[in-house]
């Protein structure tokens, strides 16, 4: 038998309890939603970083397969060289630079072309839009100048006639 007292003091408690159990509730569902969304991170980059370390481990036999070309080039080129054959190399690299020079100069020549055709286009289309827009305007304008033109007539002769009031006035 508990009296009334102690009963609202329990009740009380028990409500306080409660709201904290809440608390305790929403902070762990905080928490395990935190937890879920680490562990997604955490697997996003750990596939990439596998993903990365794959590229770099092609990259890196690609590279040492480069080297081996390059060193059996170089070995060939020195048995060529050696075995006396009439090879310039100066003239072999002026004909292949003058080559090269050529493309980028064609290359560079077509780019410059279809800039230039390009920018012409733009420069004509604009000019043509703005063309339209003054015709519109005037278009739209006309009616409205030649009503304000007959407006400041009607105005001069109102001043003109005005003055010439005035001027009567003042000589009488």
């Amino acid at each position: 038998y508990v009296n009334y007292p102690h009963r609202y003091i329990f009740c009380f408690i028990i409500a306080d309890l409660e709201d904290e159990s809440k608390r305790y509730r929403l902070e762990s569902q905080k928490l395990i939603s935190d937890i879920q969304r680490i562990t997604q991170e955490l697997d996003q980059e750990t596939i990439s970083r596998v993903q990365l370390e794959n590229e770099k481990q092609s990259l890196e036999e690609e590279i040492n397969f480069l080297k081996q070309i390059h060193v059996q080039e170089i070995e060939e080129l020195k048995q060529i060289n050696l075995t006396g054959t009439a090879l310039d190399p100066s003239n072999f690299f002026k004909h292949e630079l003058s080559n090269a020079i050529r493309d980028i100069r064609e290359e560079y020549e077509q780019l410059n072309n279809q800039q230039r055709t390009e920018l012409e286009s733009w420069y004509r289309i604009k000019v043509t839009q703005a063309v339209q827009e003054v015709q519109a305007r005037r278009a739209i304008e006309a009616p409205e100048n030649i009503r304000e033109r007959e407006e400041v007539k009607k105005l001069r002769t109102l001043v003109t006639d005005s003055r010439k009031d005035i001027g009567i006035v003042k000589q009488r």
